[in-house]
């Protein structure tokens, strides 16, 4: 019953946890008015250090989220990672959904490798790097 409830309260976290992270950007922006914040944990097998999630904001108004989904075991490494982004229109509406595929490379992070739209166009990257290690 505790490991049910356990793993129900994981999978709501999963799909609220994108929606506070847009409220982490407030109104702390970055170059241009554009801020990207990662949260950690929550994704089984993916690991305590590397990025779980990401949103972001442009003037505090979320433009974007991304989701880790798996870590890809490729041999000889380094390993990749799957991370699904949703880029959403100025009403909140999904406008694009894909898939990046980034690889490890040291201890910054994973660069993105490549990418395939799953549904829309999209218009702009925000993800082209995504954080591991130390963060």
């Amino acid at each position: 019953m505790i490991k049910k409830l356990l793993s129900i309260g994981l999978f709501f976290l999963a799909f609220l946890l994108p929606l506070s992270a847009s409220a982490q950007c407030g109104d702390s922006y970055g170059k241009n008015g554009l801020c990207i914040s990662y949260a950690y944990g929550g994704v089984e097998d993916i690991g305590p250090t590397i990025a779980s999630s990401a949103t972001a904001c442009y003037h505090g108004k979320m433009m974007a989220t991304a989701k880790a989904i798996k870590i890809i075991v490729t041999n000889p490494g380094p390993y990749q990672l799957e991370v699904k982004e949703t880029h959403y229109n100025s009403n909140g509406t999904i406008a694009y959904e894909g898939i990046i595929i980034f690889r490890f490379g040291g201890i910054d992070g994973a660069y993105q490798e490549e990418e395939w739209a799953i549904k829309g166009q999209k218009h702009k990257s925000f993800f082209g790097h995504w954080p591991s290690g130390n963060r």
